[in-house]
């Protein structure tokens, strides 16, 4: 397969559609050294997807895109959710779906990441 694009991430969340092109890059690169640090190389068919799962999940760690949705409000009603998603602290959607397909690719499901 092949890297991630500005363009993918943008159809995977619509969000970043008004986000600077060299910044989505410069978080596409970081989360590029990290997928192949993590034992994914260009080549396996499934790095596009886990290159675009840890560029979101850079993106939510650094305030950018939404990582998990805990309230929400409008007038004077608010909601608060649960976390269920949640497996630890500090994950979000996009890392707990990185390390479930990273997990499922690599063979290790019978390990504890």
């Amino acid at each position: 397969m092949s890297a991630a694009t500005a363009q993918d991430m943008i159809d995977m969340i619509p969000e970043l559609v008004d986000t600077d092109s060299g910044t989505l890059s410069l978080y596409l690169a970081d989360a590029k050294a990290i997928v192949e640090g993590d034992g994914t190389a260009e080549t396996e068919t499934s790095f596009n997807m886990l290159h675009r799962y840890m560029t979101a999940h850079i993106l939510a760690d650094a305030g950018i895109v939404a990582g998990n949705i805990t309230n929400e409000s409008v007038e004077d009603v608010s909601v608060q959710y649960s976390n269920t998603a949640q497996t630890e602290i500090g994950s979000d959607k996009w890392e707990v779906l990185y390390n479930q397909h990273k997990t499922r690719i690599q063979g290790l499901t019978g390990r504890i990441l």
